[in-house]
């Protein structure tokens, strides 16, 4: 069955025409998000995309039996309609009706983006083999999709999980839902984008500020992470308190849901042995007998959003 898939991002949108009895990625269509023109011009956005998608290969949008869409906020899964994006600054959206009125020959499934990411790595990547995993997507933001007894996770109110408002810290900082201490402003790479921008400020001598040319704006959270690498102390002491703080989620996360492997995901996970090896012992010892067997970067990358939206059941 030939299936689509859009993967709804910040800045950009992706989408990929799938072969489901191949397992193949057919073709695959990539624009920026539409500046102005609200939720209708996005929704046109994607009817194009999906003409787009097709057209080399001889397919029109009739031709898709599913459209799946996957994005980056709380999504009520019978409906299809977005309830919160807070990074979005969205509530209340009914996607699937408006995918609907562009697609009016396919069924259309809608879920949150990190649930589409996670059901990809089940089905072909870091997951297959086993009946229960957590991916926990770290970029901008911090998400976490849940595969439960070999079948997405979608609980009582059919939402999901949303790992990254889970508090970890009373007071902590400030997160874009409005709460302070979430996971999310804790554990995602803006956490470690704000501390190596007031460490560019605050220790001008330090690898941060020497590579950023003394300009906070030019730090990022990878230039961060590979100044620890280097063995910048200022750096090092930032990608600890990180690690520490990814462990502290990982933990609760293992005690509440006890899932056999735990993926990373987003731009932080590239990081890999890095990061992998120090939070794995430090979630041995907080986790103990609840431990999963194995922590491990996701392998589908950017890719997974729109794989996994292409396959929602």
């Amino acid at each position: 069955m030939l299936r689509l898939g859009f993967d709804i991002g910040g800045t950009s949108v992706r989408a990929c025409a799938l072969d489901d009895e191949r397992m193949e990625i057919l073709r695959v269509e990539t624009r920026p998000f539409p500046a102005g023109g609200g939720w209708d011009g996005l929704a046109n956005l994607m009817g194009e995309m999906g003409r787009l998608v097709g057209a080399p290969l001889g397919l029109t949008p009739k031709d898709f039996r599913l459209v799946g869409v996957g994005v980056p906020g709380t999504v009520k899964r019978d409906t299809g309609v977005l309830l919160s994006a807070c990074n979005l600054h969205v509530d209340m959206m009914p996607i699937a009706d408006m995918m609907r009125e562009r697609f009016p020959s396919a069924d259309v499934a809608v879920a949150n983006d990190a649930d589409a990411a996670a059901l990809a790595e089940y089905h072909a990547g870091a997951f297959r083999g086993y009946d229960s995993a957590l991916l926990i997507t770290i970029g901008t933001g911090l998400g976490g999709g849940l595969i439960v007894d070999d079948r997405l996770f979608l609980g009582g109110r059919k939402v999901g999980c949303e790992l990254g408002h889970i508090t970890l810290q009373q007071g902590g900082p400030m997160c874009a839902c409005g709460s302070r201490g979430c996971a999310e402003s804790l554990c995602s790479a803006s956490w470690l984008l704000r501390q190596g921008r007031h460490a560019a400020l605050g220790y001008p001598m330090s690898s941060i500020a020497t590579r950023a040319e003394n300009d906070p704006m030019n730090v990022t959270a990878k230039l961060v992470v590979d100044c620890a690498r280097e063995g910048d102390g200022i750096a090092r002491q930032i990608f600890d308190e990180y690690v520490e703080n990814l462990a502290s989620l990982i933990s609760t996360c293992s005690y509440l849901i006890g899932p056999r492997i735990i993926g990373l995901g987003g731009g932080v996970s590239n990081a890999g042995a890095f990061l992998i090896e120090p939070l794995t012992e430090r979630v041995k010892v907080r986790a103990r007998k609840y431990m999963p067997e194995k922590i491990v970067a996701a392998e589908l990358g950017e890719r997974a959003g729109m794989i996994g939206a292409a396959m929602l059941p």
